[in-house]
């Protein structure tokens, strides 16, 4: 695993098709997301351990549709992605979710709505 400020230049991407200038600003916007899920989470008692968990974040290409970013929260101790979340797919143009623990991908018109149904 790579330390804070080693790979600054990916802003927290781990792989990513846009161009290297574009990083920033979806770094910014993943980030919101990223705090806007943790919340929800946590106003749902179920709360992300922040110590046991990291984040990274993905540019997607999809064979057919737009380029679009995701998140991914991943448990430190048994090194797997414990939530996936996009806010806007590039096949269907649907905020997706996919957690662990159920196994299970869902999907509403709007982050905010995704984020309501956890």
């Amino acid at each position: 695993m790579w330390e804070a400020g080693e790979a600054e230049h990916c802003h927290g991407f781990y792989d990513w098709f846009c161009t290297d200038k574009g990083l920033p600003t979806r770094a910014k916007r993943l980030q919101s997301n990223v705090r806007t899920f943790l919340k929800a989470m946590e106003q749902k008692g179920k709360p992300v351990d922040l110590d046991k968990h990291y984040v990274f974040f993905k540019n997607n290409c999809p064979m057919s549709g737009p380029l679009y970013d995701s998140f991914s929260v991943c448990n430190i101790e048994e090194d797997n992605v414990a939530f996936w979340l996009t806010a806007k797919s590039g096949h269907n143009g649907k905020a997706e979710v996919w957690s662990k623990e159920t196994d299970a991908e869902q999907s509403a018109d709007s982050y905010r709505e995704l984020l309501a149904g956890l």
